[in-house]
């Protein structure tokens, strides 16, 4: 594992940065006024009533998927910027820590008086913070790649590495796919199933 760590410092960063992220969205939840925290968690317990109330339609998950796209395609066309990096670093760290925040309230608020929503929830949130993070990666290590292609003279197949990139769009594509149809209709589902 130590070895694969080293040999992937990309990978090993970003998972060290979410452990950061984790600590700090801790420490600020003790430390910032309690009534932004219920706010937050009034927010999620509004969208998980609104969420399990809707039923299922094709307006709805034309518009979930066009979210879904244009921000995954924004993480993938960022990879190809040469700056591009720096917004994704910043996506990243903001993405995880609404992500952790929102488990760390919402276990906070509930403990164990509806922990089967609250894990389902904390699960769905995880679930996506991994996949996002595995995007993140291929983004950060291709803007990275090609830096050092055009600046710093690497010698890098490029034209081979573009071709995997290209394929990490087509990924996203079904990614967003997927997860529009989890979000419109098997997440509610779930939901409305564990609340009834």
């Amino acid at each position: 594992m130590i070895k694969l760590f080293n040999k992937n410092k990309i990978l090993f960063f970003l998972i060290i940065s979410i452990i950061l992220v984790f600590i700090i969205s801790l420490i600020l939840y003790f430390t910032v006024d309690k009534k932004y925290i219920l706010d937050i968690n009034n927010r999620i317990i509004s969208y998980i009533k609104n969420t399990s109330s809707v039923k299922f339609n094709l307006k709805s998950l034309y518009k979930n998927l066009f979210n879904n796209i244009s921000y995954n395609f924004i993480i993938w066309f960022l990879g190809v910027s040469i700056i591009g990096i720096f917004f994704l670093l910043f996506l990243f760290y903001l993405n995880c820590f609404v992500s952790l925040f929102e488990i760390i309230s919402l276990f906070s608020y509930y403990k164990f008086s509806n922990i089967l929503f609250t894990i389902t929830y904390s699960l769905y949130n995880i679930v996506n913070l991994v996949i996002i993070t595995i995007i993140y990666y291929y983004a950060i290590t291709y803007s990275i790649i090609l830096f050092k292609y055009l600046f710093l003279k690497k010698d890098y197949s490029i034209q081979v590495i573009t071709r995997r990139y290209l394929k990490i769009l087509i990924f996203l594509l079904i990614y967003s796919f997927i997860q529009s149809i989890i979000d419109i209709y098997l997440f509610p589902n779930l939901i409305r199933f564990i609340i009834t």
